[in-house]
């Protein structure tokens, strides 16, 4: 039921891209074989060469109050990257805050960096960029209640046994952490690369602004509101680029900018794993834990498709990913 690296669906292709990472932290080699059954096949033009990644180290640097756009979240998250590190990458330029460049030159890879990387494609008119800019109608919802909700304190505080129900209830979301669990670097890229992205609140706000495009694609939005989850789950298009999304019920108060755990992520009786009781997310939900995506794969389910890991720490190096949104995408528009 999956698929492609190349472009022959008539047989699997196997392709294997070591990844080397950069900084020397260690060796990823990434093998995917991966094909797609179905019946009408994902036609792509010619594969791309990808470079070793640069890794995407998470960051907690917390974001302005809400009724954001994603792009002043990016610029604020980034605000202080203003150190180009050269000969990193072939694909990207990238750029370090002064703090993590100076430890960068004092140690190398042996450091724990503090404020993650800016990746920004080095060459908009080049074919490889090009082969992945969007399809047109599509957008992408970027998970704001979910960065939220891993602050601390918080839901996992809570989760973890450490704080009773006030950390599930009035959690603001005025200042969420952008990281690994808000789909950090994917972000970035689809950005980039031109995709319209609106935030949890937009479809909160307004579940209709959905309708308009003929595909939504999902990030790590873990947690969403009723309203949310019946214009997402209930549209014809969907592609889950993350495991784990529409995972869990939330009620939010616009007044205080805040918002409180319902039912989910066994809240508030153990044996409850989905709020909605969400089928096709329980369908996929054991893949939010591979996050090597060494056989990646979208999946298709009845009105979409569902990647099979959580692909924010290698999507810079695995950019065929990318281009496999954009070819879903294009099938979508065409009916197939």
């Amino acid at each position: 039921m999956l698929w492609y690296m190349k472009s022959s669906y008539s047989k699997k292709t196997f392709i294997l891209i070591p990844s080397i990472f950069v900084l020397g932290l260690f060796l990823l080699w990434l093998g995917t074989g991966m094909y797609l059954e179905t019946t009408a096949p994902i036609e792509t033009t010619a594969p791309i060469e990808t470079t070793a990644p640069i890794e995407p180290i998470q960051t907690t640097k917390n974001l302005m109050p809400t009724s954001i756009t994603v792009e002043e979240i990016l610029d604020y998250t980034f605000s202080s990257h203003t150190v180009e590190m050269h000969d990193l990458s072939d694909t990207f330029r990238v750029y370090f805050t002064e703090e993590d460049a100076e430890r960068y030159e004092q140690f190398g890879a042996n450091v724990d960096w503090e404020d993650g990387g800016k990746l920004v494609f080095d060459d908009k008119f080049g074919d490889e960029y090009q082969y992945l800019t969007p399809y047109p109608n599509t957008v992408v919802i970027f998970p704001l209640f979910t960065a939220a909700a891993y602050n601390e304190p918080g839901f996992y505080t809570f989760f973890r046994g450490e704080c009773d129900e006030t950390c599930i209830t009035d959690v603001s979301f005025e200042y969420p952490s952008i990281d690994t669990s808000s789909s950090f670097m994917a972000t970035q890229l689809l950005y980039d690369l031109g995709y319209e992205i609106i935030t949890d609140i937009d479809v909160d706000l307004n579940p209709d602004i959905l309708k308009k495009y003929d595909t939504i694609i999902l990030l790590h939005n873990e947690y969403v509101t009723k309203k949310m989850f019946d214009a997402i789950s209930t549209h014809p298009n969907i592609i889950y680029l993350f495991p784990n999304a529409l995972y869990a019920e939330i009620t939010v108060d616009y007044d205080k900018n805040t918002m409180t755990l319902i039912r989910g992520h066994n809240y508030p009786e153990f044996e409850i794993r989905n709020g909605f009781d969400y089928s096709i997310e329980e369908q996929f939900h054991e893949y939010e834990y591979d996050y090597e995506c060494l056989n990646w794969e979208f999946i298709q389910f009845e009105n979409g498709y569902a990647l099979n890991c959580y692909p924010d720490n290698v999507i810079p190096a695995e950019l065929y990913i990318l281009r496999a949104i954009k070819d879903i995408s294009s099938n979508f528009h065409n009916g197939l």
